[in-house]
């Protein structure tokens, strides 16, 4: 597998546009941030580490973990549904695809 270069990875910025919460002064793009910032500080695995040392991408132990973090924000806490919706919300909220 082709190492990943930092280069190729998109700004934080480029990606919460495509997710429809990047609109500076936006309320929901700062509920977004907010919510975001606080998972990445308070999350941590089943045996207690924090998901913050989770950052080698090609590595298949934190690609697991990654995956896990992903579902633990999206479905268990319910944030894709707040940010998603099955049905588009008004100003920049998104529905799921």
């Amino acid at each position: 597998m082709i190492k990943d270069k930092v280069k190729n990875v998109p700004t934080i910025e480029a990606i919460r546009s495509k997710l429809g919460v990047g609109v500076p002064g936006d309320n929901e793009s700062k509920i977004f941030r907010r919510v975001v910032k606080e998972f990445h500080e308070d999350y941590k695995t089943a045996n207690g580490t924090p998901g913050a040392v989770f950052s080698k991408w090609t590595n298949p132990t934190h690609q697991d973990a990654l995956r896990r973090m992903a579902e633990e924000f999206l479905e268990v806490r319910g944030w894709a549904k707040r940010f998603w919706p099955d049905t588009a919300g008004s100003g920049t909220v998104k529905k799921l695809k």
